[in-house]
């Protein structure tokens, strides 16, 4: 059995409550659509808020929270779906490397005759392909769930396919991140923490520099515009939504393979 395979295998508990998890938050965050659908009301208390607050939010001008594009957005897309990925992601990112060499299983897992390049690159593709099935997860519910509520009226489906990967692609970014300082330093907690501080970081700066009223070009730096500037349930498909993550996702995985690489596991 490959590296890729093995990891998998042995979070197949976890993932299968982790499945039922996103399941029944995509079930619940429909079920309410049907009593916010048409209150205008909302709609005016959100466009009262501050730029800052709608932009962590989502919120688009003149795509209505009591919309069906609106409301996923908001509740779905900046809230309960990308928060449940983005732990997801930075779980098994904190735990392919750095939990295992915590643990102490990675020394017998090089015990056997595979690499560490194997290990390093086999587990980040593992926790990659993770995070992809469980967005196509939460696609699949939207599509199948979402006509009960009448809760993809007005929602482009290509649009939400694409929403769905970019969430996926913006949780798998910090993902990365987890894993890459869980591969340099082989401690979980540590590959937790910085993710975490990442996330955290990311999701203040989209706030304040919306609320600042900067260009767009500084705006770029919080991870969380590139997702959220857009609502592409109402719009369809962007490129710019998901293209940077998928290009940083990779790229600041393998920057900690040198140090993993050369460096005395613990």
């Amino acid at each position: 059995m490959t590296v890729f395979l093995k990891f998998l295998e042995d979070r197949r508990r976890s993932s299968l409550w982790w499945g039922l998890g996103i399941m029944a938050a995509v079930v619940f965050t429909l079920a309410f659509y049907p009593s916010v659908k048409g209150q205008d009301d909302l709609d005016q208390v959100l466009e009262d808020l501050p730029a800052g607050v709608q932009a962590v939010f989502g919120f688009e001008e003149g795509i209505p929270i009591s919309s069906a594009p609106g409301y996923l957005q908001l509740r779905l897309f900046a809230s309960v779906g990308i928060i449940l990925l983005l732990i997801l992601a930075v779980a098994a990112g904190a735990s392919a490397v750095g939990g295992s060499e915590e643990d102490g299983s990675l020394e017998l897992l090089l015990a056997n005759p595979v690499t560490r390049r194997r290990v390093f690159f086999e587990r980040y593709l593992a926790v990659a392909a993770s995070v992809a099935a469980f967005s196509a997860l939460m696609f699949a519910g939207v599509v199948t769930a979402g006509p009960a509520f009448d809760a993809l009226e007005g929602v482009r489906i290509d649009g939400l396919a694409v929403a769905c990967l970019g969430c996926g692609l913006i949780a798998l970014l910090h993902g990365s991140v987890a894993f890459a300082a869980g591969a340099w330093t082989g401690r979980r907690s540590t590959a937790l923490a910085v993710a975490s501080a990442v996330a955290v970081a990311g999701y203040l700066a989209q706030g304040v520099l919306s609320a600042a009223d900067v260009p767009e070009a500084v705006r770029f730096v919080s991870p969380w515009h590139w997702f959220l500037r857009d609502n592409m349930l109402a719009h369809g498909p962007n490129v710019a939504s998901w293209l940077p993550a998928l290009i940083a996702s990779p790229v600041v995985a393998v920057a900690a393979w040198p140090r993993f690489r050369d460096r005395d596991l613990r």
